[in-house]
């Protein structure tokens, strides 16, 4: 066997050898971007009180980075999510407004 087919061999093996890492990456990039974004999910917690005058209904949500259409269309999807729960307080944390500087 000659050197240079060796040298081939390795490099085949090595080309080989990255299209399942970036398919892995393409699919990971792929989630962040286009479905975990979207997903809305709601936990509901109890909190016993004591001296308290009754209860309250507090939702929190946080980091809805808007910044066009498709985000205003997923606002939507978040309020009427929030008011479906209806809630006597309603706190908003982290990022809301995302702006790009070009």
């Amino acid at each position: 066997m000659s050197p240079l087919w060796n040298l081939r061999d390795k490099t085949n093996l090595i080309a080989i050898s990255l299209i399942p890492l970036l398919l892995i990456a393409a699919s990971i990039f792929y989630y962040a971007t286009s479905i975990e974004p979207f997903q809305i999910s709601t936990s509901h917690h109890r909190f016993n009180l004591t001296n308290s005058a009754g209860s309250i209904k507090v939702v929190i949500f946080s980091d809805l980075h808007v910044k066009d259409a498709m985000s205003m269309n997923f606002l939507g999807k978040v309020v009427k999510e929030i008011n479906s729960h209806e809630p006597d307080i309603i706190l908003i944390l982290g990022d809301f407004i995302e702006l790009s500087r070009a």
